[in-house]
């Protein structure tokens, strides 16, 4: 009776262990990494950009930017229709790690020619590498003033539910600010 015992306390010694080695070893960075960035028009981004404002971070690979536009211009019309005054700053990301140096230029020339449109161009993919992009998908990070990542999901087409939970941190991260 004691040899069971011991056998299924060490099994379930062993299974919390590598349950917690495999937490530990998907953990993903919860603050927003230190980086200096340019957009596509070569201006200098750094960790410091928009500190009054809650951020969402729309990064995607060149498959998935076309998700990250959906996604941008539904949440963006879902703040404006409850409060235009939401301190929400929306920023592209583009994963280009992989993109030849000779090919730089070109890629850059082929992003949007709209100046208040901000992309970041991550040319050795260190945001997609932290946070652990989706391929092919738009990857939504919501980070808030304080910049603790709030939120993160990996997405195509529009989902109501993640929608709503999405609309429901950013609510919950402008109210805490308003009463700061």
């Amino acid at each position: 009776m004691k040899i069971k015992i011991r056998i299924v306390y060490l099994i379930k010694i062993s299974t919390v262990s590598i349950i917690a080695i495999l937490t530990f070893g998907n953990a993903q960075t919860k603050e927003f990494i230190p980086f200096i960035i340019e957009d596509q028009y070569k201006r200098e981004y750094t960790e410091d950009a928009w500190q009054d404002s809650i951020l969402i971070l729309f990064g995607s690979d060149s498959k998935g930017s076309k998700y990250s536009s959906i996604w941008s211009k539904t949440i963006y019309d879902s703040l404006q229709s409850v409060s235009p005054d939401y301190p929400v700053k929306r920023v592209g990301l583009a994963d280009l790690r992989g993109v030849p140096f000779l090919l730089k230029g070109f890629i850059r020339g082929q992003f949007n020619d709209n100046s208040k449109k901000i992309i970041l161009m991550d040319w050795d993919g260190e945001f997609a590498k932290t946070y652990s992009f989706v391929e092919n998908e738009s990857n939504i990070l919501i980070f808030g003033i304080n910049r603790h990542l709030a939120y993160q999901t990996s997405v195509k087409e529009i989902e109501n539910i993640k929608l709503r939970e999405m609309l429901s941190i950013l609510e919950k991260l402008v109210n805490i600010n308003n009463h700061l």
